[in-house]
């Protein structure tokens, strides 16, 4: 029987956001006015990320703590963020 999830009811360390851009994504610096925060509160290692491409809206990962400060209807979201690995181990050389 699996356990019961640890997490419920606490906020994430991080989500993500939508926010407008133009023919590339935006760095930080750019994106965050729209999260109402300094670009420490976005992920470095995530950057920006093409996710509507007919309305040119970036994903960008954000510190969950500085979501309270966003512009409305600016930055969309905020979105799960979950952690992502596989399900099992990859197959090594001999099978195993």
């Amino acid at each position: 029987m699996s356990e019961p999830c640890s997490n419920k009811g606490r906020q994430p360390a991080s989500a993500l956001m939508t926010v407008p851009g133009a023919e590339r994504a935006p760095n930080l610096e750019e994106a965050a006015p729209y999260l109402g925060g300094p670009g420490e509160a976005l992920g470095r290692g995530f950057g920006g990320i093409l996710f509507d491409p007919a309305e040119r809206r970036y994903a960008v990962e954000v510190d969950a703590r500085a979501l309270e400060n966003r512009v409305p209807d600016a930055a969309r979201g905020p979105f799960s963020n979950p952690a992502i690995a596989p399900l099992s181990r990859p197959a090594t050389e001999d099978g195993g």
